[in-house]
Parts: structure tokens; C-alpha cells; sequence
């Protein structure tokens, strides 16, 4: 997978987890800092998690075989923070492991699917 902010490719060959089962993607560290390090704004939150702006206009995109999947501003800040941090809200991207060991026993016939 690719990673670009503002159509300018900054990460690639990476690897991160996307599930239409929850709201965030999880990333390696290294890669969540490039990507929010592009957002003006972005800050660390110091456990996993970053904070933009609530009104972020930056487009990312990921691409998959060469084809780029454009993630609308919107979509990519939920909650606002608090109230004594104005005007920022959660990033859906979060650190977290990505790639460990997987058991056999849970994807037994991986290879086949």
C-alpha cells in the first residue's frame, strides 16, 4: 500500500490494518507520525492516538495496485477532543502493532481463501 497526502505519495510498501468494523485505521507508529506530520495542525495525543483539526481539508489517499482510494477530510476526524482543547478532534488513524505472528489455529487455511 501506498500513502498520499495532497495527491504526493510519502509512504510506500507499507502495511496497516483497514476494517469496516471500526472507525480507525491502525498503523505502525513510524507511519502514523509521517502522515500527521502533513496535517497542519495534527498533534500527538502521547497514548497511540493524534488529534487534527476538526476542520481538516487535507485529502489522504491510499493506493492498492495502483488504484487510489481518496479519503474525504470529513471522514477522518471523529469525536471532538474535550472541552479545553478548541477546536480538535480525534484522527482515525492510531498506532498499533501491525503484521505480528498469527496462530494457525485462527486462519488455519489462510493460504486458500
Amino acid at each position: 500500500m501506498e500513502v498520499q497526502v495532497r495527491g504526493k505519495t510519502i509512504l510506500t510498501e507499507r502495511t496497516g490494518i483497514l476494517d469496516t468494523g471500526t472507525t480507525l485505521m491502525v498503523v505502525p507508529a513510524g507511519d502514523a507520525a509521517t502522515v500527521h506530520n502533513n496535517i497542519p495542525g495534527a498533534v500527538s495525543d502521547n497514548n497511540g492516538g493524534f488529534q487534527i483539526p476538526c476542520t481538516n481539508t487535507v485529502k489522504l489517499g491510499l493506493s492498492f495496485g495502483g488504484t487510489v482510494f481518496k479519503i474525504n477530510p470529513a471522514d477522518m476526524t471523529s469525536q471532538l477532543v474535550g472541552k479545553d482543547v478548541k477546536g480538535l478532534c480525534m484522527s482515525g488513524i492510531s498506532v498499533g502493532t501491525v503484521g505480528g505472528p498469527m496462530s494457525a489455529s485462527v486462519m488455519p487455511r489462510a493460504s486458500t481463501l
